[in-house]
């Protein structure tokens, strides 16, 4: 009683994909926005972790190459 076939002309497809082109794209650059600050977060704390473990490596031989050795 209520079906109602609905068509659809070449404008309005030509419309619809134009929108979900630009709404795709646009979607996809904060996706990959949001994947490049991930990944500058995860290089800042590396190259924070790899400058104390030098920092840490520095002071284990300093210590250890003048350490006392004349026996206790």
């Amino acid at each position: 009683m209520y079906e109602h076939e609905r068509r659809w002309g070449p404008l309005t497809l030509a419309l619809v994909i134009a929108a979900g082109v630009l709404v795709g794209g646009i979607a996809l650059s904060v996706a990959l926005w949001l994947l490049g600050m991930v990944a500058g977060v995860i290089m800042a704390l590396l190259r924070i972790g790899v400058l104390v473990a030098l920092a840490a490596g520095v002071v284990w031989g300093v210590r250890f190459l003048f350490r006392d050795r004349r026996p206790a």
